[in-house]
């Protein structure tokens, strides 16, 4: 009989592994509840041989879907033809694919005990007619004869040991989890601890979702075989709803000085499902080198499950190159005698005062020569680096495009540390 029933809980539960369904749209809250199966009448049945049996079913109910009890699955392995132990399962999905936990019905199908049939009366005996006793002659007594003393008779062992679970005998895990059975223990009358000895049988895919049996037997040295028990281990689907998290490679905010060539550390993403997802990262956002200022790059990535992670931010500063305080000293030496460096009021030359990202020509009150008073350039860091790396006369005439052009300025240029100091010192002027 427990090998009939081995079978048929094997065939259930086949049948028994819930359908994985697909995830609802993600523009709302995903349904993670599974749904719930209540059994109608009893859980265990017992009926004879040849008798006709017919379920009495289960419902279902899902805090989304309502009543599903439509929906559900139910396989049987009844056989009512011969004793045995028989199991009905039932298991079921909701819309969002979360799948419930299987129930069973368990079928005892017992011999039918036969009409007991009326014995016949009894009738007396017939008694013999008494006769008269003759007396015995007179015997010499005889001794007794010595008899074999009586051996103890050896006891057998009829009991079987017993099996005890460790932990309980229905344990519930999510897909990709890793399980680690308990076990069991078992004790025996004659044997005592058999733990040793306990036969296990079954095992547990975590990768699918399901219902799985694990079975323990053991027998004792006499050969009596304990009750075979099982625990079972159901395998659940749960969506995936935890979003990954993204790890900046080095600091959120770093300093370059323009000019400089700028490599970014990038980042790295991990999830709980899928693992390390960096490849998968999006960084957006530029960074100037060649102009001072802050700029912004974004790091996004999501996992296969659409979970978005929190998008990290790292600030590119780019500072001018050089030094305002030196670039100062060297205005005093090279340009004080002919401009005022702290205002806008014109001596030999204009003030240079405001004078960065201003158009040339264009210092209100200074009588300037044909070219630089029509001048059509912007005092700005590529045009200050022509105007003051080389002789006045060479500049204008590449900065106006005209190889003739004049100017009254009678500077020399300046070069290497100086230039971008002088630069930067006209830029915060």
């Amino acid at each position: 009989m427990k090998r009939i029933f081995m079978s048929s809980m094997l065939t259930l539960l086949m049948f028994a592994m819930p359908v994985i369904g697909v995830a609802e749209s993600r523009t709302k809250l995903p349904d993670t509840k599974a749904p719930v199966i209540m059994l109608n009448g009893a859980e265990t049945v017992t009926i004879k041989v040849g008798d006709s049996y017919v379920d009495a079913g289960a419902k279902a109910m899902d805090d989304v879907d309502g009543d599903i009890t439509g929906r559900l699955r139910i396989v049987s392995t009844l056989d009512a033809a011969h004793p045995g132990m028989y199991a009905v399962a039932y298991n079921v999905n909701d819309s969002a694919g979360n799948a419930a936990k299987a129930v069973y019905r368990f079928i005892k199908v017992v011999e039918a005990q036969p009409d007991s049939k009326a014995r016949p009366e009894a009738r007396p005996e017939a008694k013999p007619e008494a006769k008269p006793e003759a007396k015995p002659e007179a015997k010499p007594e005889a001794k007794p004869e010595a008899k074999p003393e009586a051996k103890p008779e050896a006891r057998v062992d009829t009991i079987p040991p017993v099996i005890k679970l460790n932990g309980d005998s229905s344990v519930h895990i999510n897909v990709g989890d890793t399980y680690v059975d308990r076990g069991a223990r078992a004790w025996d009358n004659v044997d005592g601890n058999i733990s040793r000895r306990i036969r296990v049988s079954g095992q547990v895919d975590t990768s699918r979702a399901g219902t799985y049996m694990i079975s323990y037997n053991v027998s004792d040295k006499a050969g009596n075989a304990a009750v075979r028990i099982s625990r079972f281990v159901s395998v659940v689907f749960v969506p995936d709803t935890t979003p990954p998290v993204i790890t900046l490679n080095g600091d959120d905010s770093v300093t370059i000085i323009e000019g400089e060539r700028y490599i970014d550390a990038g980042a790295k993403a991990t999830d709980d499902v899928d693992g390390d997802i960096s490849a998968g990262i999006q960084r957006t956002g530029l960074v100037n080198m060649a102009e001072a200022g802050n700029y912004t790059l974004k790091y996004d990535v999501s996992d296969t499950a659409g979970n978005a992670a929190t998008t990290r931010m790292r600030i590119v500063k780019v500072v001018d190159r050089g030094d305002p305080d030196a670039g100062r000293q060297l205005a005093m030496k090279k340009c004080k005698t002919c401009h005022n460096l702290d205002s806008t009021k014109n001596k030999f030359g204009p003030g240079l005062k405001g004078i960065f990202n201003q158009r040339a020509g264009r210092v209100a009150g200074f009588r300037y020569g044909s070219t630089l008073g029509v001048g059509g350039w912007k005092w700005d860091k590529a045009n200050l680096r022509v105007w003051l790396s080389q002789s006045s006369r060479d500049a204008v005439r590449q900065l106006s495009g005209d190889s003739d052009a004049l100017t009254k300025m009678k500077f020399k240029g300046v070069s290497g540390a100086d230039l971008d100091n002088l630069i930067v010192f006209l830029k915060g002027n």
